[in-house]
C-alpha cells in the first residue's frame, strides 16, 4: 500500500535459473525460432541452448508491469548452510528477500529480447510461511513445491520512486518452487489466500488454496480450509482422481471481456469445483524459456485481481453434500501454452 495515496498493488518477485551448468559466463536466451546470446553489452558470444539466471519483479493489476534483470550463472552463489542464494545485490533466503534491479531505455534498445519494461525497483521484505505443503512430483524430475501456500510478508517495495509498505496482516502472500527438465504444457496455476465463506460471510482464517499442472498428466491441488485439509496429487494424499480444467474467454458485457478458469476434481469422496474470472484488460503475458534448447517459449497469460468461487462437496451415499463454499478474492490466475 502506498502510504500517501493509499493505493494497493499486487507485487511478485521471481528467480529463474535455467541450465546452470551449460554456460556459466554468458547469458543465452532462445526465443521462438531464434537464438540470442549475450555475455555483456559489448560481447559477441554465440550459443543455442538457453542458460541464464534472471530476477523478475512485477505488479499484477490494471496497469501490469514487469522488470527483468539477467545474470550469468557464474554470478549466482549458493550458501547451503544458510539456505541462501545471492545474485548481484539480490538475496533470497528462508527469512528475507532483498535487492534492487533496473532496466533503462538504453537497455531496451540493446536488449529487446529481455522482454522487460523500463523501470527501477528495490525491495526489502521479511516473510514466513503460515501454511505449507510437500511437493507434487511429476515425470522428468518435474516438481511443484507450494511451500508457502499462505505466507506473511512485511517490509517495503519501491517501484519507480514510489514506496509501497507491505504489512504482515494484509499481505495475503504466497510462495512456491518449481523445478525440472521442462514446464507443464499446457500450464495452469491458480492461488488465493483470501477466501470468504458464503455460509457465514466471514473471512476464513488459516485458509488458502492453490492448483497447478499438469504433472505426469495430473492436475495438483492443495487446499487448507481452517481445520480441514484436502489435496490431490501430493505424496500421501488423494492420488487417484479425475479432473478437468479449461480457460476460455467469456464476454461480460458489450464493453468488457473476461477470462474464465474452470476446474473440477473428483477423488475419493471429495468433489471440488472452482470458477475464477479475471478482466482481460488487466492481464499480462509472461514468457518462460524452455530449457530444452529447441527455441520454444511458454507464453503465460497472468492476472492478479481474479475473483470467483470454490465449492467442496462430500459424497454421502448417492448424493453430494456441500461442505464448503467460499468466495475467492485477490486470485492469481495463469494459463499458458508453448508457442
Amino acid at each position: 500500500r502506498n502510504p500517501v495515496s493509499g493505493l494497493e498493488r499486487l507485487f511478485y518477485i521471481e528467480l529463474l535459473i535455467v541450465n546452470y551448468f551449460h554456460s556459466l559466463d554468458s547469458v543465452s536466451i532462445c526465443k521462438d525460432s531464434s537464438s540470442v546470446s549475450v555475455a555483456g553489452k559489448n560481447s559477441s558470444a554465440t550459443g543455442f541452448a538457453p542458460s541464464f539466471s534472471c530476477i523478475r519483479v512485477g505488479i499484477l493489476d490494471e496497469k501490469p508491469k514487469q522488470i527483468n534483470h539477467f545474470f550469468t550463472n557464474r554470478e549466482l552463489s549458493v550458501n547451503k548452510k544458510k539456505a541462501e542464494i545471492q545474485i548481484g545485490d539480490c538475496i533470497f533466503n528462508r527469512f528475507t528477500l532483498s535487492g534492487a534491479i533496473s532496466f533503462t531505455k538504453e537497455d531496451k534498445a540493446i536488449f529487446p529480447e529481455f522482454s522487460s519494461d523500463i523501470g527501477t525497483v528495490e525491495w526489502n521484505l521479511a516473510y514466513e510461511p503460515d501454511i505449507t505443503f510437500s511437493n507434487c512430483p511429476g515425470k522428468n524430475d518435474e516438481n511443484w513445491f507450494p511451500s508457502g501456500l499462505k505466507a506473511s510478508f512485511s517490509g517495503k517495495i519501491v517501484l519507480d520512486g514510489k514506496e509501497y509498505v507491505v504489512q504482515k496482516e494484509s499481505s495475503y502472500g504466497y510462495f512456491d518452487k518449481r523445478w525440472g527438465k521442462s514446464i507443464p504444457n499446457p500450464f495452469i496455476h491458480i492461488n488465493s489466500s483470501r477466501l470468504v465463506s458464503l455460509f457465514s460471510n466471514k473471512i476464513l482464517e488459516n485458509t488458502a488454496f492453490a492448483l497447478q499442472g499438469n504433472y505426469s498428466g495430473k492436475l495438483c491441488s492443495v487446499n487448507a480450509f481452517e481445520n480441514m485439509s484436502v489435496s490431490f496429487g501430493l505424496k500421501k494424499k488423494i492420488k487417484k482422481y479425475d479432473f478437468s480444467w479449461d480457460c476460455t474467454r467469456t464476454p461480460e458485457n458489450d464493453e468488457e471481456e473476461r477470462l474464465h478458469w474452470t476446474v473440477s476434481i473428483h477423488g475419493g469422496k471429495i468433489v471440488m469445483d472452482v470458477d475464477v474470472y479475471c478482466n482481460s484488460s488487466s492481464v499480462m503475458i509472461r514468457d518462460y524459456v524452455l530449457p530444452g534448447g529447441d527455441g520454444q517459449m511458454l507464453h503465460v497469460v497472468c492476472g492478479g485481481n481474479g475473483y470467483g468461487e470454490i465449492r467442496l462437496y462430500s459424497h454421502q451415499h448417492k448424493s453430494l453434500e456441500l461442505i464448503q463454499n467460499a468466495r475467492l478474492e485477490n486470485v492469481v490466475c495463469e494459463y499458458g501454452t508453448v508457442n
